[in-house]
């Protein structure tokens, strides 16, 4: 089977499921979700450098992880297979990518995590916000 065919099977299967597998949790997915960016998140193949140091700083460790530019989710899910338990702050100014987001913590239960639909700067004020397509990171 080519490459293309096995991606779309799986974007069809994910889509059709409404389930992924993370770590050793299962966990409701709405089809906004399920791109290629976070099917591979939840692969492990998502930026594999990043997987290992959350597997080595987020186990067992307290406090709060946050991710500033959380886009799609495709952090929280790495950071989800390692340990379910670490509270997440997501902060993500597109206003579809965040309440995907959202409603993906809110589907689960989790308790523990949060995003906020805002931008980060060292001023107040109001900014236009530029991208290509929705969810353009």
């Amino acid at each position: 089977m080519t490459r293309k065919m096995v991606r779309l099977l799986n974007y069809l299967r994910l889509s059709l499921l409404r389930s992924i597998r993370l770590g050793s949790g299962h966990y409701k997915i709405r089809p906004i979700l399920v791109n290629r960016v976070v099917i591979e998140a939840s692969r492990g193949n998502y930026e594999p450098e990043m997987q290992a140091l959350f597997q080595r700083e987020l186990q067992g460790a307290s406090g709060c992880f946050v991710d500033v530019g959380a886009n799609y989710g495709q952090t929280l899910m790495a950071a989800l297979k390692i340990d379910k338990a670490t509270a997440y702050l997501g902060i993500e100014p597109q206003p579809a990518c965040a309440g995907a987001i959202s409603q993906f913590i809110l589907d689960n239960h989790l308790r523990n995590h949060r995003v906020v639909c805002c931008c980060l700067s060292d001023q107040s004020g109001l900014v236009d916000l530029g991208f290509s397509r929705e969810g353009d990171v």
